[in-house]
């Protein structure tokens, strides 16, 4: 007999249980699907999609959450000055004959700065 279920246990059931009927074979064939959202959950026939695009959403929006803090306003003020900053870093962030464009233009921009603080400690034009 060849059982292919997914515990070992499940395997000795199936196997007493066609003991006791005094059968040696036993075919079960299941048309549609179950989405077993986490361990010892099933969401239900037919529902595969629709659960895991809801599960998906729901550690998402925790991750979010998570992530985002407590919506105050500060976190707010801050995303809003992270999201540009963010996307110039991403856009600039590949490498040109084996320099990170990224590290080179921050570099030049330090190096700009100090230069820029030196000169005004000096009291230079």
């Amino acid at each position: 007999m060849v059982c292919l279920t997914w515990k070992k246990n499940d395997t000795k059931v199936i196997k007493d249980a066609l003991k006791v009927l005094g059968k040696e074979n036993f075919a079960l064939i299941v048309h549609g699907s179950s989405f077993p959202a986490r361990d010892g959950e099933d969401t239900g026939y037919q529902d595969g999609y629709n659960a895991g695009e809801t599960i998906g959403y729901q550690n998402g929006y925790n991750a979010g959450v998570e992530h985002g803090g407590n919506y105050s306003f500060m976190g707010l003020i801050g995303a809003v000055i992270d999201a540009p900053v963010s996307a110039f870093t991403s856009l600039l962030n590949f490498e040109l004959l084996g320099v990170n464009i990224l590290g080179f233009i921050s570099g030049l921009l330090t190096l700009a700065l100090i230069i820029f603080i030196i000169k005004l400690c000096m009291g230079g034009k």
